[in-house]
């Protein structure tokens, strides 16, 4: 049976993006009108706007309003796996990804809250039940003044004995020491990522469109007796991160 052709405004982003990835359209340069564009390829408008649309739900492009398409002016960030394992770094210029690891990340939008329950696989994880009551700690981190990553933390309340946590200011080392304090200091953690639709809630914090993809890492700290202490849940725009993973083989 023969395969059914490949939708042309497919190919149409594969060109764009190969013209973006040669030098022919640069860094936070703005694309011709979208009628040119579809005069030069030979396709419908519509179908070009189809092109377009896909790699703006992917990040290589950014919709300006009035103004038009731009080039993403923004390397991504790269978040590396060999320095959470202590491992020796090779020469960080051997990469096929680019990215900028001399930006330094800002934090804003920081809440803390004890509530009843919270999504269900977080609870299946920790061992709770939807009656419950955990801490919520959520803080979103911006590059440049553009949100790039969400986080939030969930602790079992009946293990923090200090109400400081609530304040805004008291980060990660506040309820690690909490914890340490309970005697349950985390000693070990499981990360598990996957890549998926972002929620509305996720869509208005990293300012994303909802066909853009998101990356979910799921990390689950145990203590020394390997019982759940913390999950955090980071989500990070598509976009704007590399994986770095190192490991010996």
């Amino acid at each position: 049976m023969t395969e059914a052709p490949e939708p042309r405004y497919l190919d149409i982003a594969a060109r764009l993006r190969q013209a973006i990835e040669n030098g022919r359209y640069h860094t936070g340069e703005r694309l011709p009108p979208e009628p040119e564009l579809a005069k030069e390829h030979g396709v419908a408008l519509m179908t070009m706007r189809k092109a377009l649309n896909l790699l703006k739900a992917d990040g290589t492009l950014l919709g300006r309003k009035g103004s038009g398409n731009y080039v993403q002016s923004i390397p991504p960030l790269r978040r590396r796996g060999a320095t959470r394992l202590r491992l020796t770094q090779p020469d960080n210029t051997m990469t096929v990804l680019a990215s900028d690891d001399t930006r330094s990340l800002e934090t804003d939008h920081v809440t803390a809250t004890v509530q009843t329950g919270a999504p269900a696989p977080i609870l299946r994880a920790l061992g709770l039940s939807e009656h419950d009551e955990v801490l919520l700690r959520t803080s979103r981190y911006r590059l440049t003044g553009r949100p790039v990553k969400y986080v939030r933390t969930y602790v079992p309340h009946t293990l923090l004995a200090s109400t400081s946590l609530l304040h805004s200011d008291a980060g990660d080392d506040g309820i690690r020491a909490a914890l340490t304090a309970a005697g349950r200091a985390p000693v070990l953690a499981r990360e598990e990522i996957c890549c998926r639709i972002p929620t509305t809630e996720e869509c208005s914090h990293l300012s994303v469109p909802p066909n853009r993809f998101v990356i979910a890492a799921y990390r689950t700290s145990f203590d020394a007796d390997h019982r759940p202490v913390e999950i955090e849940e980071t989500v990070m725009d598509s976009a704007s991160y590399v994986l770095d993973y190192v490991y010996e083989v």
